[in-house]
């Protein structure tokens, strides 16, 4: 912590543990000890000593603005209880933080600033060093009132004050807080002309409450006295001689015989005067002869209605009830020197001819061209005649309740917000943002300008926007009469068509909501914005069509284009060279757009080509809500085109997908967007009835609680995603394909009664089917690439006509078989264990799987198991090995056992070899098969002849490919009278 940054938190030692300090009474106290050399120096002091947790910021509120700000209040306490009033009932309150430094952190400073700052307080007779050089006295705990406002003396604490504070003569800084008696003046003044140094006193602090009667000081000695702070009843005398002060504090006086005084020519040096809920005085007409003065505040002065002025740097007039007139005598100087100018509830305040523009006022130079805060707040009869001063990247700006400007708040982090809540003077309508109301070419610093609820504002000036280079976020809301730019005549159509026109060359956001904006105005703000990265469209429902291009867009485009005059030619005019209601994005901003989010546009539409929003190549956020005609426009669009560029829909740069009250969406497809994160609002399309999301690596969470009309779920390439949650709740499910979702530990299919076909592949984490058994309609199961899958319950899934189970070499178990009555297609292998469950399942009093048409398997060994023995209606059987790319047994045929079981399969009429490698002779008995009629040998390069006994008669369809040369050559001439088919393929 920096040596000034230690003094500034140690000062505040010597005032009372919790004792609330308001930010600027703190700041003013640092700065006359030179602590601290600026209020914004002293202001960040205060934010670090907050962040490092040495001070407490506290908001408290005020009735009536009447009450001292370092003060505790009553109010503050009941303050909740009576928010829930009616707003006729409610006293109003002024918010405000104030600044407690208490408990440890109190002691603390005490202990370790010991030499330097002290506390007499009570009767403890604690040693005062002589090296203290700031002291307070605080007298609340001596001085007790007798029950009629009078407090009473105690010359115990008197004598104590003179025994202790023997010599303090290093004294640079005293405060008294508290009540004391009448008669207190006396000892107080004697001890200060004994004890403290006059010539090194600096700051004085006089706050004497709970008493009717005045303490008088003597100051006439104290020279160099820079700061005075005399608080009620405190009185001051000799102040003439303060030829050094440049502060001073006058608060709850009624009429203070030091205050003529002050305003004299020995006070030359004056800087800062503070005048509060002082009484007595009408006119302020004598201050402008303080020409040192920079810094007036004038609070709560009830009967004050004029105050005449110099040139100032600060400047703040709070609850002046009957102030009607703020003079100057130089209305430029004054112009060029404010820093600071804060005007509030001064109800019936009329002149200030800084705000004028009479030509005896003229301002040559810009209005407050140096002031870094303005605000002004319920001064309903001071007229604004000039346009809002410049706005620095320091400068803040609050405007409410003035006749001649909206309600305005100016941000130091170059931030304006534009509200109007009524009529502006004369009962004129905020109409045209132009610059009458705002100064542009002094804007060039303005980062972000938010125009929310002007009513009756129709269009902005393109001109003057194009003056705002450093614009980053605009923002219209809720101005329903907003529907163009105002263009000036000096730029014709033709010359917009032409000229290079950037209004907006720094915008990266743009958010237009509950605006009657029409899409081709839309459009030409968009074509000249050069870096945007955020588009925001809410509620603007005269944009109904939404068109993706490269082609220019200018001007002239928009009003010579058509306009729809009916919703029966909508459509046609949308389709034409440039119509009203058609928003056209550029191919510049299609390559910048990092965001984009639609809400609540319900007739908008999509037109242009199939690809839809994948040319965005650096979207990364997509947000559609209540917007049923731009999802079904996109998602029924030629899906070739798409699939043709691997694309449907969506960019692959997209991180987060929002849909929300999306009600009327039935199908959604979404691939090959590898950067989506997040897929928001699915939950809420409660029509939707077809679900795709497929090769999108990074997406985590996937919500389908209320997707209670899905019909058709598909899942796949989501290598992220943990959880399909509210799969428990598709009791409509008909078809479920989850595949290449690795870290998916659970699938419950309980609920999934409807479900007619289902697939699971590439599921690693996944160990049990949880509820198949459930699933009575189920017809299709396909199960891969589970390798800790053990058991496959399929008790009640007796309506099931094919079955695949491959790759699960855990998998030993089928529970049910004889239950499967109706399977023609049956499909294993990759799974050792289950051969040998098949080969020992009891075959007696039942034929297993009478139907079964179809068999694929890889291993020869199957043919032989009981199971297969008894396959008495099977037609098709493929032998497949074509997965095991790494086989080391050497396998040259078919065992006797494995061809005899192949000839009692006398109803099979297609055989198949699959990339049997290793197996170099067809089964011998080949012929003896009688209803045989197709033969397929695919990627068998080891056989090298048919059988020696040949082939079956009733063969009539041959095909052969990727075997060898010689196998290839005797097949070419062969010729039966039953062969009708022959392909062959090298």
């Amino acid at each position: 912590m920096s040596y000034h940054l230690q003094q500034c938190f140690l000062f505040c030692s010597i005032f009372p543990s919790n004792h609330q300090f308001s930010i600027d009474s703190l700041v003013n106290m640092w700065i006359s000890l030179g602590f601290v050399k600026s209020n914004e120096i002293g202001r960040e002091y205060l934010n670090v000593l907050v962040n490092l947790g040495f001070f407490e910021q506290k908001l408290v509120g005020s009735k009536n603005y009447e009450q001292d700000e370092t003060e505790d209040t009553e109010e503050n306490e009941t303050e909740d209880s009576e928010e829930d009033e009616t707003e006729d009932s409610i006293p109003r309150y002024n918010k405000f933080y104030v600044y407690l430094m208490c408990g440890i952190m109190h002691d603390f400073a005490r202990l370790v600033s010991r030499t330097e700052f002290a506390i007499i307080e009570g009767l403890e007779g604690k040693e005062v060093l002589p090296s203290i050089r700031h002291l307070s006295v605080l007298t609340d705990s001596v001085y007790y009132g007798d029950g009629q406002g009078i407090v009473l003396q105690n010359v115990k604490f008197e004598e104590k004050l003179h025994s202790i504070l023997s010599s303090v003569r290093r004294l640079r800084t005293l405060v008294l807080i508290g009540r004391c008696d009448s008669l207190f003046s006396q000892p107080f003044n004697t001890f200060m002309s004994n004890s403290v140094n006059c010539t090194h006193l600096r700051y004085l602090k006089l706050e004497n409450k709970g008493s009717s009667e005045a303490l008088h000081i003597y100051l006439s000695k104290y020279y160099h006295l820079e700061v005075l702070d005399v608080g009620h009843p405190g009185i001051a005398d000799g102040m003439n001689g303060l030829v050094n002060t440049i502060h001073f504090v006058l608060t709850r006086e009624e009429c203070h015989p030091s205050l003529p005084n002050l305003v004299g020519t020995s006070a030359t040096y004056l800087h800062w005067i503070h005048l509060e809920d002082c009484e007595g005085r009408e006119t302020l007409t004598s201050l402008e002869s303080l020409s040192s003065l920079r810094n007036l505040r004038l609070r709560n002065m009830q009967k004050v209605t004029e105050v005449l002025i110099s040139s100032l740097e600060e400047l703040v007039l709070i609850d002046m009830p009957r102030l009607e007139r703020c003079s100057c005598n130089s209305v430029r100087d004054l112009n060029s020197s404010l820093r600071v100018l804060e005007i509030r509830r001064c109800y019936v305040l009329e002149v200030f001819p800084l705000f004028e523009t009479c030509e005896n006022f003229e301002i040559e130079e810009p209005w407050l061209p140096h002031v870094s805060e303005l605000t002004i707040h319920d001064c309903p009869h001071l007229a604004v005649s000039r346009p809002l001063p410049p706005l620095s990247s320091s400068c803040k700006l609050s405007i409410t309740n003035l006749s001649t400007l909206p309600t305005i708040e100016g941000l130091s982090n170059g931030e304006l917000n534009i509200k109007q809540l009524g009529l502006l003077g004369r009962g004129e309508p905020l109409t045209v943002l132009d610059n009458k109301i705002l100064s542009f070419h002094n804007l060039m610093a303005l980062t972000s300008l938010r125009l929310w609820y002007c009513q009756d504002l129709t269009s902005i000036s393109l001109e003057g926007f194009r003056q705002l280079v450093s614009l980053k976020r605009l923002e219209i809301q809720e101005s329903f009469k907003f529907c163009s730019w105002d263009v000036p005549p000096a730029h014709s159509h033709e010359h917009m068509a032409t000229a290079n026109f950037h209004a907006l060359p720094s915008l990266e956001c743009l958010r237009i909501d509950q605006c009657g904006i029409t899409g081709g105005w839309l459009s030409v703000i968009l074509q000249n914005v050069q870096a945007l990265e955020e588009l925001i469209i809410e509620y603007c429902q005269q944009i109904s069509g939404l068109s993706i291009e490269g082609k220019e867009i200018s001007l002239s485009n928009l009003t010579s284009a058509p306009r729809a005059s009916s919703p029966r030619n909508l459509d046609e005019a949308l389709t034409r060279s440039y119509p009203d209601k058609l928003l056209r994005i550029p191919s510049h901003v299609i390559s910048s757009l990092k965001e984009i989010a639609i809400h609540c546009c319900r007739e908008l539409t999509f037109h242009g080509n199939t690809e839809g929003f994948s040319g965005f190549t650096s979207l990364e956020h997509l947000w559609i809500s209540d917007c049923t005609e731009l999802i079904s426009s996109l998602v029924h669009k030629n899906k070739s085109a798409n699939l043709a560029n691997r694309r449907w829909l969506l960019p692959c740069s997209l991180g987060v997908l929002h849909l929300y009250s999306c009600t009327t969406l039935e199908k959604l497809k979404i691939k090959y967007c590898n950067s989506l994160e997040v897929l928001d609002g699915i939950q809420s399309l409660d029509c939707l009835r077809c679900l795709e999301v497929s090769e999108i690596s990074e997406l985590k969470s996937l919500q389908l609680c209320s997707c209670t009309a899905l019909e058709k779920l598909k899942i796949e390439g989501c290598n992220s995603l943990e959880a399909l949650e509210g799969v428990q709740s598709l009791g409509s499910l008909r078809y479920l394909h989850v595949s290449g979702i690795p870290g998916l530990k659970s699938l419950p299919l309980q609920s999934c009664t409807a479900l007619e076909k289902l697939k699971i592949e590439g599921c690693n984490s996944l160990e049990a089917l949880e509820g198949i058994q459930s699933l009575c309609s189920l017809g299709y199961l396909q199960v891969s690439g589970i390798p800790g899958l053990k058991s496959l319950p399929l008790q009640s899934c007796a309506a099931l006509e094919e079955l695949r189970i491959e790759t699960c070499p855990s998998l030993d178990t089928l529970e049910g078989v004889e239950s499967l009555r109706f399977i023609r297609h049956l499909e294993v292998y990759g799974c050792p264990g289950l051969t040998r469950f098949l080969e020992n399942l009891p075959m007696q009093g039942y034929e297993p799987c009478p139907r079964l048409e179809t068999l694929w398997i890889d291993d020869y060994y199957f043919l032989t198991v009981s199971f297969c023995k008894h396959l008495t209606s099977l037609q098709r059987l493929v032998l497949d090995r074509s997965w095991y790319f790494d086989e080391d047994i050497n396998v040259s045929g078919l065992t006797g056992e494995q061809e005899t079981a192949l000839q009692l399969l006398t109803s099979l009429q297609e055989l198949r070899f699959y990339g049997c490698r290793r197996l170099s002779d067809l089964p011998v008995d080949l012929c003896n098969l009688p209803s045989l009629k197709r033969l397929e040998i695919f990627d068998c390069s080891s056989i090298s002849s048919l059988p020696e006994k040949g082939l079956p008669p009733s063969l009539e369809e041959l095909e052969v490919s990727g075997c060898s040369d010689e196998l290839t050559e005797q097949c070419s001439t062969l010729a039966t009278g039953s062969l009708t088919a022959f392909k062959m393929t090298p």
